[in-house]
This record gives structure tokens, C-alpha cells and sequence, in this order.
């Protein structure tokens, strides 16, 4: 088994942010049982029992580690992936999934760096890899993401979108997912292809829109700045008042001919 590097835990040095508030989704399944209670460990143990962990105690240690964000979480995990690696037995390991679902829950960027440099890594954790990388905002070899929006699983559909262009998936290829049977695909596909400025998205974008605006999806929507987007955004700003202000910055700042016109026929900002 081979000794981790010490020369890549300098990625870590730097400290990494964590959101605001942790989402706790590291166990896929109820477990039945542990032989460790977290809460009975400091910061320091409850990483130290996480890097020699398995099965059962590691989900609930993983847990508790996206519960509390201890310093030093990076090593741990980087520990226990190195444990691991290379080895699968037919099925993904528990421990392995742990490891990816701390990467997405706390932002660990620099850890999924070092896991993807390292390579290796089964099939089976396709999914979770998927899942990190969105988080983190990390592209991933093209392959990977087009196999994830294929998936039948409407999260990773939406986590393959989200890297879709950074990772070198071509706009053409999303434009099954503007008719995607999930409202949050459809919903992102237009927004996503909107950024990258394909015209066939906009009509998808307004209507997804009008029946449930964002802030993205109105800048995205924004990014056109012709004639016919300024309209549509004057008409969801009367269509849903509580976002007059976001819009109206935006028909603003495009300094467009029609924006004085389309401005005067908002209504007042809730």
C-alpha cells in the first residue's frame, strides 16, 4: 500500500471555507450500529479515530466531522483515501465514499485535486466524484460528465451540468436536457447554455423563468442584452414584482436604446 506523499498535504496549508451551513448527507443508508460516539471525542480524536476507521464507524464519523469542521479534516480524509487506494473489492467502499462525501459537503477543493492527480479511481465512484466536483466548482475529464448526464439519477444529472462547459462537454450535447422530465434540469440546461450565449436556450430560459425566476437564470437571461431580452425582462419584473430591483439593475446596466422606455413600465420594487 503505498505511503502518502508529504510534499502534496502543502495543498492544505491554506485554510479552505467551509459553507455556512454544512449539509450532513455523508451516509447513503441508515447504519445499525457504531462502536464509536463522536460526541464523546475532541476535534483531535475524532480525526484520529476517523483515519484508522471502517465501515460503520466511518460513516458516522464522517458525519460528524461535516458537523463540526475540525482543522486538519484535510489530512484526515487524504489518510484515509490513501488507505484505500487501489483497492475495491467488487463494490465501492464505504470508507472511500466517506471520503468524496466530505470533499462536497465542506468544499475541499484542494483535496479532490490531490485524489484526481493520484487517478485510480474505481468506476463505482462515479457518481460520488461527480457530486465533489460540482461542489467545488472542479472540472473533470469530459468523459466522466457526459456519462453523468446520462445518468438516471437526477442529481447527477445536475451535478454533470453544473462542470458540463469547464470540463469540455461541447453546448450541443446539453440541449437534450432543456426537455429533461426533472424541472431543476431543465432548469439548469437553460441556464448554462444562456451563459455560454446559445441562442437556442433563450426561449427555454424565458419560460423556466416566468414560472420560477432566479437570480442566475435572470442574469444568465441578461447576458443576451438585445432588444428582445430586455422586453422579457420587463415582463418578468411585472410578473413577479418581489424581483423588480434585480431587473431593473440589469435593463441598467445594459445601456440599451429600450431600457429608459422598458424601466418607466416597472412597477415599484417590493
Amino acid at each position: 500500500m503505498p505511503r502518502p506523499d508529504p510534499r502534496q498535504l502543502d495543498l492544505f496549508s491554506i485554510p479552505i471555507r467551509a459553507p455556512s451551513q454544512a449539509v450532513t448527507h455523508v451516509a447513503e443508508a441508515a447504519v445499525p450500529f457504531r462502536s464509536i460516539d463522536p460526541d464523546d471525542l475532541d476535534d483531535g480524536k475524532l480525526l484520529e479515530a476517523f483515519r484508522t476507521s471502517t465501515l460503520t464507524d466511518t460513516v458516522f464519523l464522517a458525519e460528524a466531522i461535516v458537523r463540526r469542521q475540525p482543522t486538519g479534516w484535510q489530512y484526515a480524509a487524504m489518510h484515509v483515501w490513501n488507505r484505500f487506494f487501489g483497492f475495491e473489492h467488487g463494490g465501492t467502499l464505504p470508507e472511500q465514499r466517506a471520503v468524496l462525501g466530505l470533499v462536497r459537503d465542506l468544499l475541499g477543493r484542494p483535496v479532490l485535486t490531490e485524489i484526481l492527480r493520484r487517478g485510480g479511481i474505481p468506476e463505482s465512484l462515479n457518481g460520488g466524484l461527480l457530486q465533489a466536483a460540482a461542489a467545488c466548482d472542479h472540472p473533470l475529464p469530459a468523459d466522466l460528465v457526459r456519462s453523468g448526464l446520462l445518468s438516471r439519477d437526477e442529481a447527477l444529472r445536475e451535478a454533470a451540468l453544473r462542470m458540463a462547459i469547464s470540463s469540455g462537454v461541447e453546448p450541443l450535447e446539453l440541449h437534450t436536457l432543456l426537455t429533461d422530465r426533472q424541472i431543476a434540469v431543465r432548469d439548469l440546461a437553460a441556464i448554462v447554455l444562456a451563459e455560454v450565449g446559445d441562442p437556442e436556450s433563450r426561449g427555454s430560459l424565458f419560460l423556466n423563468l416566468k414560472a420560477r425566476p432566479s437570480e442566475r437564470g435572470l442574469d444568465a437571461l441578461a447576458l443576451f442584452m438585445d432588444e428582445d431580452a430586455i422586453i422579457q425582462l420587463g415582463q418578468l419584473a411585472r410578473a413577479h414584482p418581489k424581483w423588480v430591483g434585480h431587473i431593473r439593475g440589469l435593463i441598467e446596466d445594459s445601456a440599451h436604446p429600450k431600457a429608459p422606455s422598458i424601466i418607466a413600465t416597472l412597477p415599484i420594487a417590493v
